[in-house]
Order: structure tokens, then C-alpha cells, then sequence
């Protein structure tokens, strides 16, 4: 009886949590979005609400998105930043969608995303390298 109360009050709330792997860069972000269990990949994803259209993201995980789980289970997550920044000099950033390393379900309420500064063929860029479910 007490694990039914406890799984009546469950949060269905998502906090996304990012981190740069060695240097602090600015994010300007158009949108943070999660791709649901059997949803199209073309389809609209979950929108979450961004902290703040500007982010400056550090070696510290802080968090960037919150939203309430509409869907059962999340499969993928994408931040959609608009430009990046380091030292005030425009990088490039290669984010696309990242798997979850497993499904979001409304049992957890985190997910934490590595992110990582390196040198590219055009100069530096960021690309996202991990997406972790907690």
C-alpha cells in the first residue's frame, strides 16, 4: 500500500542539467527538446522551458531546462542552440539530437549532458558527447 501512495505522488518532472568538459561557453538557445517512446523523428518534439535564452555553461553541471513528462518514456534529447560562444569568439556548434544512454521515464528526473570544446577543420566547436538519465 505504501509503494502505491509512493508512485501516486511521483513527480513528472524533467530537469536537464549541462556541463562543459574544460571551458565555460555561452549558448545562445532557441530550444531544449525531448523526443518521445514511438514518435516520429520528424514529428514536433516535447518542448521543455529553457532556463534563459542565454546560457553560460561551466565545468559544473547547472541546470537549462525544466518541463513536465507529457510522455511515458523519452528516448532522445536535443539542445537547439541558436550561436556558441568562447571568450567572447564565436564557435561552432554541432549539436544534434543524443541518445539517452536509457529511457527517461517519469521515475526519474534528471537528465545530465556533457558537453565538450574541440578543435574542428573550421575552428573550434562544441558538440554534445553524452546524455545521462538519473
Amino acid at each position: 500500500m505504501i509503494l502505491w501512495l509512493l508512485g501516486c505522488t511521483a513527480s513528472n518532472s524533467i530537469d536537464v542539467w549541462l556541463k562543459t568538459e574544460q571551458e565555460e561557453v555561452t549558448l545562445i538557445i532557441d530550444s531544449i527538446s525531448l523526443r518521445a517512446n514511438g514518435q516520429a523523428w520528424y514529428q514536433d518534439w516535447h518542448l521543455l522551458d529553457s532556463a534563459s535564452s542565454e546560457i553560460d555553461i561551466h565545468p559544473e553541471y547547472q541546470i537549462i531546462a525544466q518541463g513536465e513528462a507529457l510522455h511515458e518514456t523519452y528516448h532522445h534529447i536535443f539542445i537547439d542552440a541558436l550561436t556558441a560562444f568562447t571568450d567572447d569568439t564565436e564557435i561552432i556548434d554541432v549539436f544534434e539530437p543524443i541518445a539517452l544512454d536509457r529511457p527517461f521515464t517519469i521515475k526519474n528526473n534528471d537528465i545530465y549532458v556533457d558537453a565538450v570544446v574541440l578543435d574542428a577543420p573550421s575552428g573550434p566547436a562544441v558538440f554534445l558527447i553524452d546524455a545521462t538519465v538519473r
